[in-house]
C-alpha cells in the first residue's frame, strides 16, 4: 500500500466553454436513495430527503444526478426487484415527491437520470403471476423452460448460474416449469423475444419521459436475451471457487447477445422521440472492451468504463495505468466521448481500492483525461467502506455467499449513509437506527467538516468538477506519460498555448525532476488544486525549472529539477504505438504491405531518359529500378504515363487504357512491372479521376450530345447579363480565370477546375462511375499495386451551381485568382467520399494482393482525416512540405507534429510526404541543411513515407525564366509566374556529372538541369558516408525495427534550439535529435528525455559532427549547427 501521494495540477489560463450535447464533459452523480438522506426518520433515504440537499450538487457543480431505482419493490435486492415500473415505492414516496425532486433541479439546472432495469422484474410484479398461469401475453413475458429429467429426477434446463450464487433457474410448481433468473430468486428474466414486453417496457420509458426525466442508466444489458438453444456453458478449470459460484462459468449464452444491442437501439429511438433537450442512454456491461465500444454504435451515449474499478488497483503501476487509458481512448469510435467511472454502488469505494491516502488520484484523473466522469455519492468527500459483520450483512449477493465469503461479495460496505455532518447518525437521519450503520469515521469526515476548506476532498472535487467544464479539458489534445514506472502523468494542450499538467506520484519517496525540460510546459505555472496532504498551496506560483542540485547514478552533479513532495514528470509521450488497427473498410489493416515503409514518387519525364529524345519514360524508369531497390524503399508511384495532348504534362488524358508513346507501349510498361516485381518493388499508377483531356473521345462525344456521354462530363446555359454571355457562376480555376469554357458547337459552358483543356467529369453519371471502374481493373490486370488518387476532393460539385464568396485574400490577389474564393461548393462534397467508397470496395472485390489506395487532397486536417473512412489507406499528410518554414524552428516542428498526431483517428496509419512535383524542394524553400532533418524524420516517425524522385540526393530547385517556363500553372500567371510554376521542382534527376547529368544522351532536355549537377549527383554520393544520399537509405532501413514499427512517440523540445524525437518499445530506444539552428548547441540530452546515457549514432549528418558508429555520450552531446542524428541502442 503506498502511504504517500501527491498530485498536481497545474494551470496556465481558464477558459470555459459549453455544448450541445449537455452531458459532454462534465461530471454525472450517482445518488443510491437509501443511502442519500432520509427526511422521516425511518432511517432509509428517500426522495424529499434528496430534494432537501440538491443544493448540495449544484455547489459541487455537476450536471446531472443519476437515481438507482426508486420504484416499488418487495425490496430483495434494494429496488432491484421491481414489482411496478411506473410507480414510486412507499419507502422513498410518491410520485409528487419525484415531481417535486424534478422541478428542484431543473431550477439549479440539473439534468434527472433514472436507473432503468429491464433484465428482469420482482415475482411480485402483476406480469409475473398472469405468466404463473399462462395468461397471454403475459405467458410470454418470462423465460421458462421445461425440467430436465436425469435418472428420473427433475433438473434444471441447463448449468447456468446466478450472479448471486446458485443455479439461474427455479422451479415453479403452479406452471410446472422452471423460469430463469440471472440474479436473485425473486428477480425473474423478462423475455424480449415477445413483442409484447419490448412495447411494455418502451411505455414504462415514455411515462418517465413524460415527468421531466433527461436520460437513463440501463442496468445490466449485457443480460438481457439468452441464446434460444439454452445449452450448457463451459466451465473454467481451476478457479477455486465453489461450484455454485457463477465465475466459474464462461457466460457466452446469457451475455453480449447480439440481439441485445437492436433492443438498446430501439430505446434510443423512443427516447428521440422525446421532445425536449436530447436525452442521454448510460449502459452498465461488465464485458469486454470490444463490445463495450459497440454499445455507441446502438444508441449509448456513455457506456461505462469500469477500468478504475474492475482494470486498476492499488497494485497497479503508472505503465498499467497508460496501457489501459491509451488502450481505452484508442478504442472509442469518432465523435463519441469517453466515459471514467470513479466509483459505484457495486463496487468498493476509490478510497478502499486504492488506500485513504490516494482517494483523490481517480477523481483527478477523472477531471483531466476527456469525458464525463461519473461520481458516487460519497466520493466528493472520500468516503470509504465500513466493514460488516455477518449479521450486518443485508445484500443479497453477500448473505447467498454464506458467513465464509460474504465478505467477498457483499455490496453493503459501499452503500453506508452519506455523511453529512458530525451529528447522530451523521445527519442522515433524525431516527436512531439506520438500515445500515453509519462509518464510524463520520464524526471527522463529514461534508460539514470539508465544506470552505479548499484542501479537503471537497474543496479539490469541486475545483475538479469545474475545471471539467474548461476549453482545455473539453478539446485539448491528451498525453500521458510514465516516468520510471514511479510516476504518472496527463498533459493536456489547447492551441499550443495553454497546458494543464496532472502530475502522480506513485512511490512513498520524493521524486525531483525538471518539469518545464522534460514537459515542455511554461517554466512558471499556478499550482490550481492539490492533494489532500500535499504541502502545496493550491494558487501558488512554481517555477517548474528552479535549479538545484542532485546526485544521480552516474554522478552528474548538476541538473535543472523542480521539487515536490510527491512527484515531477519527464516528457510527453504520444501513444501511436498503442492504436488498435481499423477496419479494411476504413481503409487499415495490420498485414498491409505499406505499413512503416517509403514510397518513392518518381515523375516520369524527369527521372530518365532512355532514347536520347530529352524526355524520360518508362525503358528509362526499369533500367533505373535498381537505384530504389539500392536504396530500400517498397514501392514506386508513377506521375500519369496516360495518352495525352500534354497541356498539364499527362494530367490532361485522352485516353486512361494506354500509355502516351512519349514514356513508351504496353511492352515498356509490363517490362517494368515485371521488373519490380523481382526487386519486390510494387508499383502504384497516379489515378487522374477529376478530369480528362479535351482531346478525350468522350468530350467530343459529349459535345455533339451522344449519349451516355452527353452526362459525362458537367455542361451549363450560360447566364444572360444584359443580353451579354456570361458563365454560370464566378467558379475559378486552379490555373487562373474562369472555371468555364463556352463551346459554340454545344452552345454550353462546361467546367474545368484546372486548365480549359482539362474539362471535369460528372460523376453522377453512373455510367461514368462504370467507366472509372473498368479503367482501375485494366491497370490491375496489367500489375498495379495500387493508385494515388489525384485531386480526390474536387470530384463532386454542389449541384445548385451558386456563386463561391470571396475569401479573405481577395482584396490583394489579382482578378481571377483562385485563392480569392472560399471553395465551399467545388470540394469537399460528402459525395466525392462515397465515390471513393465505392472505389475501395471494387478493388477489394479484385483477386491477388489488397490494392493500395492513397488521396491526394489539399484541404482542412478535417475533410483530410475524413478520407480515411471512406476507404483510403492514407491521405497525403503535407505539413512537412506546407507548413513548415525557415522561421518554425524546434517549436514549430513539433508543433506540426503534435497537431497531425491529434488529427490523426484513431487506428489510422500516418504518413509524412517530404516532397512531390507540385511544391518546391525543401532544400529551396527551407534551408538546404535542413534536407536531411525532413528525410531523417520520415524515417524515424510512425508510418509511412513518401520522398519525391531527387530528394534523397538532396536535389535544390533550378529557377526559371518565363520564356523558360512550361507549367500551365506559372504561363497562366503570367508576372506572377515564379510563385505559381511548378516547373523549378521537375527539373531532370541528376544522376552523374556526364552529360545532362546522366539523365538523357542528348543535350537538349526538356527542362533545363540544374547547373549544380556536376557536384550534386547520385554517383558522387554514393562514394560519401555523411552524403543525403546514405543518409536516406539508413533511415528506410531503420523503418523495419520493431521500436519504429510498433514503438511509442514522444516529441520533446530541448531548450528550443533542438527538437527530439523518441520512439521506445520495451528495451529498445531510438532518438532523433536535431538542431535547427545554425550554432552548436551542447547539453545534457539524458536528463531531457530519459534515455540511457550511451547510445550508439546510427545516422548522422555531415554538419552534427559526430562520427557515424561512434558511441554517444548523451549526458554531454554537442551538436554541430544545423546537426542532426539518429541514436540507438540496439
Amino acid at each position: 500500500m503506498y502511504r504517500v501521494l501527491v498530485l498536481f495540477l497545474l494551470i496556465a489560463s481558464d477558459s470555459l466553454a459549453q455544448n450541445s450535447e449537455w452531458w459532454r464533459d462534465t461530471f454525472v452523480y450517482q445518488i443510491y436513495p437509501r443511502s442519500f438522506k432520509d427526511s422521516n426518520g425511518d432511517g432509509i433515504g428517500d426522495l424529499n430527503g434528496i430534494t432537501s440537499k440538491l443544493d448540495h450538487l449544484a455547489d459541487l457543480g455537476i450536471s446531472a444526478l443519476w437515481l438507482s431505482p426508486i420504484y416499488t419493490s418487495p425490496m430483495v435486492d434494494f429496488g432491484y426487484d421491481i414489482a411496478n415500473f411506473t410507480n414510486i415505492d412507499s419507502i422513498f414516496g410518491t410520485l409528487s415527491d419525484f415531481s417535486k425532486l424534478v422541478t428542484k433541479a431543473k431550477s439549479l439546472n440539473l439534468k434527472v437520470v433514472l436507473d432503468f432495469v429491464p433484465n428482469h422484474s420482482s415475482d411480485k410484479h402483476a406480469w409475473f403471476p398472469k405468466s404463473v398461469q399462462k395468461v397471454k401475453p403475459y405467458d410470454e413475458y418470462y423465460v421458462w423452460r421445461d425440467a430436465k429429467m436425469v435418472n428420473g429426477t427433475r433438473q434444471p434446463p441447463n448449468n447456468w448460474l446466478s450472479a448471486f450464487q446458485g443455479s439461474a433457474w427455479e422451479w415453479n410448481n403452479v406452471r410446472k416449469q422452471y423460469y430463469l433468473h440471472q440474479f436473485a430468486a425473486g428477480q425473474p428474466d423478462l423475455n424480449y423475444r415477445s413483442s409484447a414486453l419490448q412495447e411494455e417496457m418502451k411505455n414504462v420509458l415514455r411515462f418517465w419521459l413524460k415527468l421531466g426525466v433527461d436520460g437513463i442508466r440501463i442496468d445490466t444489458i449485457p443480460n438481457l436475451i439468452e441464446d434460444s438453444r439454452f445449452l450448457d456453458e463451459p466451465k473454467i478449470p481451476n478457479t477455486g471457487l465453489p461450484d455454485t459460484d457463477p465465475g466459474t462459468l464462461q457466460h457466452i449464452y446469457t451475455a453480449d447477445q447480439d440481439q441485445t444491442y437492436d433492443i438498446l437501439k430501439s430505446w434510443r429511438e423512443v427516447l428521440d422521440s422525446s421532445n425536449g433537450t436530447k436525452k442521454i442512454i448510460l449502459t452498465e456491461a461488465w464485458t469486454s472492451l470490444p463490445l463495450t465500444m459497440k454499445y455507441y454504435t446502438y444508441g449509448s451515449n456513455v457506456p461505462f468504463n469500469f477500468m478504475f474499478i474492475n482494470q486498476l488497483g492499488n497494485y497497479s503501476t503508472p505503465l498499467d495505468f497508460k496501457r489501459i487509458i491509451d488502450r481505452y481512448l484508442n478504442s472509442i469510435p469518432p465523435g463519441q466521448q469517453a466515459n471514467w467511472v470513479v466509483g459505484n454502488h457495486d463496487s468498493h469505494r476509490s478510497g478502499s481500492r486504492y488506500g485513504e491516502q490516494r482517494a483523490n488520484q481517480i477523481p483527478m484523473l477523472a477531471a483531466v483525461l476527456p469525458g464525463v466522469g461519473v461520481l458516487y455519492n460519497g466520493d466528493e468527500i472520500g468516503m470509504i467502506d465500513r466493514q460488516l459483520t455477518w449479521a450486518e450483512t443485508v445484500d443479497p449477493a453477500g448473505c447467498n455467499a454464506g458467513p465464509g465469503r460474504y465478505n467477498v461479495t457483499s455490496r453493503d460496505p459501499e452503500r453506508t449513509p452519506f455523511q453529512w455532518d458530525g451529528t447522530k447518525n451523521a445527519g442522515f437521519t433524525s431516527g436512531n437506527k439506520t438500515w445500515l450503520p453509519v462509518h464510524p469515521n463520520y464524526k471527522t469526515l463529514n461534508l460539514a467538516a470539508q465544506k470552505g476548506v479548499s484542501t479537503s476532498h471537497y474543496g479539490v472535487t469541486k475545483q475538479l468538477v469545474l475545471l471539467k467544464k474548461d476549453q482545455i479539458i473539453r478539446t485539448g489534445s491528451t498525453q500521458l506519460v510514465v516516468i520510471g514506472n514511479e510516476a504518472l502523468g496527463v498533459v493536456r494542450r489547447l492551441d499550443f498555448s495553454r497546458t494543464v499538467v496532472l502530475l502522480i506520484n506513485f512511490t512513498e519517496k520524493q521524486l525531483k525532476v525538471d518539469a518545464s525540460s522534460w514537459l515542455n510546459i511554461p517554466e512558471v505555472m499556478s499550482v490550481y488544486v492539490a492533494s489532500v496532504g500535499s504541502k502545496i498551496v493550491p494558487g501558488s506560483r512554481v517555477n517548474t525549472g528552479d535549479t538545484n542540485k542532485i546526485k544521480g547514478e552516474s554522478s552528474r552533479l548538476s541538473k535543472t529539477v523542480f521539487k515536490m513532495q510527491g512527484l515531477v514528470i519527464v516528457s510527453l509521450i504520444l501513444s501511436l504505438g498503442c492504436l488498435e488497427p481499423a477496419s479494411a473498410q476504413n481503409g487499415s489493416t495490420s498485414g498491409d504491405w505499406w505499413k512503416d515503409t517509403f514510397i518513392y514518387q518518381i515523375y516520369p519525364r524527369s527521372f530518365k531518359d532512355s532514347n536520347g529524345d530529352g524526355v524520360g519514360d518508362l525503358n528509362g524508369i526499369t533500367s533505373k529500378l535498381d537505384h530504389l531497390a539500392d536504396l530500400g524503399v517498397s514501392a514506386v508511384w508513377l506521375s500519369p504515363i496516360y495518352t495525352s495532348p500534354m497541356v498539364d504534362f499527362g494530367y490532361d488524358i485522352s485516353n486512361f487504357t494506354a500509355v502516351d508513346p512519349t514514356f513508351g507501349t504496353f511492352a515498356d510498361f509490363t517490362r517494368l512491372v515485371t521488373r519490380a516485381k523481382s526487386l519486390k518493388l510494387k508499383v502504384i499508377l497516379d489515378f487522374v479521376p477529376n478530369h480528362s483531356s479535351d482531346k478525350h473521345p468522350w468530350f467530343l462525344k459529349s459535345v455533339q450530345k451522344v449519349k451516355p456521354y452527353d452526362e459525362y462530363y458537367i455542361w451549363r446555359d450560360a447566364k444572360m447579363v444584359n443580353g451579354t454571355r456570361q458563365p454560370p457562376n464566378n467558379w475559378l480555376s486552379q490555373f487562373q480565370g474562369s472555371a468555364w469554357e463556352w463551346n459554340n458547337q454545344r452552345k454550353q459552358y462546361y467546367y474545368h477546375q484546372f486548365t480549359v483543356g482539362q474539362p471535369d467529369l460528372n460523376h453522377s453519371s453512373s455510367a461514368l462511375q462504370q467507366e472509372m471502374k473498368n479503367i482501375l481493373r485494366f491497370w490491375v490486370n496489367l500489375g498495379a499495386d495500387g493508385f494515388r488518387v489525384s485531386a480526390a476532393n474536387y470530384l463532386i460539385e454542389d449541384s445548385r451551381f451558386l456563386d463561391e464568396p470571396k475569401s479573405w485574400k481577395a482584396s490583394y490577389l489579382p482578378p481571377g485568382d483562385p485563392d480569392s474564393l472560399n471553395h465551399i461548393y467545388t470540394a469537399d462534397h460528402n459525395q466525392s467520399y462515397e465515390i471513393l467508397q465505392t472505389w475501395r470496395k471494387f478493388l477489394d472485390s479484385l483477386n491477388g494482393t489488397r490494392k493500395l489506395l492513397i488521396t491526394e487532397a489539399y484541404t482542412t486536417p478535417y475533410f483530410t482525416m475524413k478520407f480515411y473512412q471512406y476507404g483510403s489507406n492514407f491521405p497525403f499528410n503535407f505539413h512537412l512540405i506546407r507548413n513548415i518554414w525557415k522561421s518554425s524552428g524546434a517549436l514549430g516542428f513539433k508543433r506540426i507534429l503534435d497537431g497531425y498526431f491529434n488529427e490523426l483517428l484513431p487506428g489510422a496509419i500516418p504518413n509524412w510526404v517530404t516532397g512531390n512535383h507540385d511544391n518546391r524542394r525543401i532544400g529551396s524553400k527551407l534551408y538546404n541543411a535542413w534536407i536531411d532533418h525532413i528525410n531523417m524524420m520520415a524515417g524515424v516517425l510512425p508510418g509511412i513515407g513518401i520522398i519525391y524522385n531527387g530528394d534523397e540526393i538532396g536535389m535544390v530547385e533550378r529557377p526559371m525564366t518565363f520564356n523558360e517556363t512550361l507549367d500551365p500553372a506559372g504561363i497562366n500567371a503570367g508576372a506572377l509566374y515564379r510563385l505559381k510554376s511548378r516547373d523549378p521542382s521537375r527539373t531532370p534527376f541528376q544522376w552523374d556529372s556526364s552529360t545532362s547529368s546522366g539523365f538523357s544522351s542528348s543535350n537538349r532536355t526538356w527542362l533545363p538541369i540544374n547547373s549544380n549537377y556536376k557536384t550534386l549527383n547520385l554517383a558522387i554520393q554514393k562514394k560519401q558516408t555523411y552524403s543525403h544520399f546514405w543518409i536516406m537509405k539508413k533511415v528506410i532501413a531503420l523503418k523495419q525495427f520493431p521500436v519504429i514499427r510498433n514503438g511509442t512517440t514522444e516529441v520533446v523540445i530541448i531548450n528550443f534550439p533542438c527538437l527530439a524525437i523518441v520512439r521506445r518499445l520495451q528495451n529498445q530506444v531510438a532518438v532523433l535529435l536535431m538542431n535547427v539552428h545554425k550554432t552548436a548547441a551542447r547539453h545534457d540530452i539524458a536528463a531531457f528525455i530519459n534515455v540511457p546515457d550511451k547510445m550508439t549514432v546510427y545516422a548522422a549528418n555531415s554538419l552534427a559532427n559526430i562520427s557515424i558508429n561512434s558511441v554517444a555520450d548523451l549526458t554531454d552531446l554537442t551538436i554541430g549547427g544545423f546537426g542532426a542524428v539518429v541514436l540507438v541502442n540496439f
